[in-house]
Formats: structure tokens, sequence, C-alpha cells
């Protein structure tokens, strides 16, 4: 199942992604705005992050003005990788070597075109079987590292692929 949220600024265009899923038969469940009603982005940006990251549902769909806002929200809550995409490319890409969990996308002009409606179409929803393992380790982990003013980015890096690989990812 795909989690949906938009504030009032994303509401139209995620009225078209439904229509784009439901021709596709794939499930969804809508977690707001309901309406262009003005509303806040950051309440539907979060509640889709933790549907997703609860396991309520698989992956999700999230739209404001521009997109970045509710990305932003969405990357919070943990366990969450929100990638803003505006084209098939990197909608796609990032889901492939990123194992993003969460599309991000902005409905303000000039982003309301075919190629933004059509864009979690190309979202390859399946698993990201093929993303490179250590690269998305080292990702979830980099949370963890010291500022990169109080270390040596090369020396944590190795250090850090070596603990990995030693871990036989």
């Amino acid at each position: 199942m795909i989690a949906l949220g938009s504030d009032h600024g994303g509401w139209a265009l995620k009225q078209e992604v439904m229509k784009h899923l439901d021709a596709r038969g794939l499930e969804y469940k809508d977690y707001g705005t309901y309406s262009e009603d003005s509303c806040d982005y950051p309440v539907y940006g979060k509640a889709v992050a933790h549907a997703v990251a609860d396991g309520e549902c698989e992956k999700g769909i999230i739209i404001c003005g521009t997109g970045i806002g509710i990305s932003i929200t969405a990357n919070k809550v943990k366990g969450i990788r929100a990638a803003l995409c505006g084209d098939c490319f990197s909608a796609e890409m990032t889901r492939l070597h990123n194992d993003a969990n969460i599309l991000a996308m902005g409905a303000s002009p000039p982003l309301s075109t075919p190629a933004c409606t059509t864009t979690p179409i190309c979202w390859p929803w399946a698993s990201a079987s093929s993303a490179p393992v250590l690269r998305l380790r080292l990702l979830t982990l980099s949370l963890t590292l010291p500022s990169p003013a109080t270390r040596d980015t090369s020396a944590a890096s190795s250090r850090l692929r070596t603990d990995l690989i030693g871990k036989q990812l």
C-alpha cells in the first residue's frame, strides 16, 4: 500500500496522482489534506512518514508547493528516505540507488506538467534489490558520525567501510 499526503498547495496534483495509481491498480491510503483549504505541510509529511516507518504502508508520496518542506519533515522520521523528484530519471535512480521509500513532489508551476504527474509511475515500486548495499549502510550510519569539523572524513569513511565489509553485508 502507498501512503499519500499533501498540503493545500499539493492537493490538485495529488488528485492527478491518485487517478494514475487507480488506473494501474495500485492501492493507496490518503492521509490528507482533503481540500484546497490552507493547511500546514508538516502535518501530512509526518503522517505519511510514520505510516511508512511503522510498516502500515510500504512506500509513500508527499506533495507540497515545492516539495522541499514536506520532504524535510518526512526525513526527520527515523527510517525514512524521502527524495524530492520532478522527473522520471531522478525518481527511478533514487529508488534504485538510495532505496528511497517516499517520493516527494512539488506542485507549483511549472511543475504541474505531465512529466510531474507521471513521475510516480516511473518510480520502481518493487524493492531496490540492486541498490549498493554498502552505500545504503553508509547512508544510514552517516547520522552517527562526528561533524566534519572534528574528524578526518576520508579516514572515518575508510574505517566505516572496513567495519561494514567485515560484518559481511
